[in-house]
């Protein structure tokens, strides 16, 4: 809806900022990845440059959705290293005992502290 109000309407960035309810930063964000995203579309009728129709006709061929990218982390600060993980899958195969005899394995013989998960 931003888009359209920026670009169809041809309204000031702040205007469209205030109907959204966001900032003109964010507008203009979006303005940027709008652009990205219709670079290919041509929008100038250098023939007939005077007619407004056929701005309005090549409207139609423009991307309005603006995806966005996620904002969760992707990697965990706790997460357990993949050594570990395959040391303990390993040990879970080899000895095929509960998880209580695996955990004191790993931490008498390896010497490897991990949690023991109480869920």
């Amino acid at each position: 809806m931003g888009m359209k109000l920026l670009i169809e309407q041809e309204l000031p960035t702040q205007v469209v900022a205030n109907k959204c309810g966001v900032s003109r930063t964010t507008i203009w964000r979006w303005k940027q990845k709008w652009l990205k995203l219709n670079q290919n579309v041509q929008l100038e009728n250098f023939n007939r440059p005077n007619r407004e129709l056929g701005k309005t006709f090549r409207f139609a061929a423009l991307k309005w959705k603006i995806l966005t990218l996620s904002s969760r982390p992707h990697t965990s600060p706790k997460a357990i290293s993949e050594d570990i993980v395959k040391l303990v899958l390993a040990l879970r195969i080899q000895l095929k005992r509960c998880a209580e005899i695996i955990w004191f394995h790993l931490n008498q013989d390896y010497l490897v502290k991990i949690s023991l998960d109480r869920d």
